[in-house]
């Protein structure tokens, strides 16, 4: 049974990061990083003639992102 489609919107995104570089020797440099981003779908009715007699909808949504950066760098002078 098809019950439509709901339009989505998105909440603001929030987003923390900290990342790391660090000089070996000359032109050699170590870096890494950590980054955590947090956003919301909005979820909303559904948009055919049966979801809305019936008062279906999609729920909102919570999506949380985690990552991670390392690597190696060769800085050119």
């Amino acid at each position: 049974m098809y019950l439509g489609n709901a339009p989505f919107g998105t909440s603001g995104e929030e987003k923390i990061a900290v990342d790391v570089d660090y000089r070996l020797s000359g032109p050699w440099h170590v870096f890494g990083g950590l980054n955590f981003t947090h956003f919301n779908y909005t979820g909303g009715h559904l948009n055919s003639p049966l979801a809305i007699h019936l008062g279906s909808f999609e729920p909102p949504s919570s999506t949380n992102l985690l990552g991670m950066d390392l690597g190696l760098a060769y800085a050119f002078s």
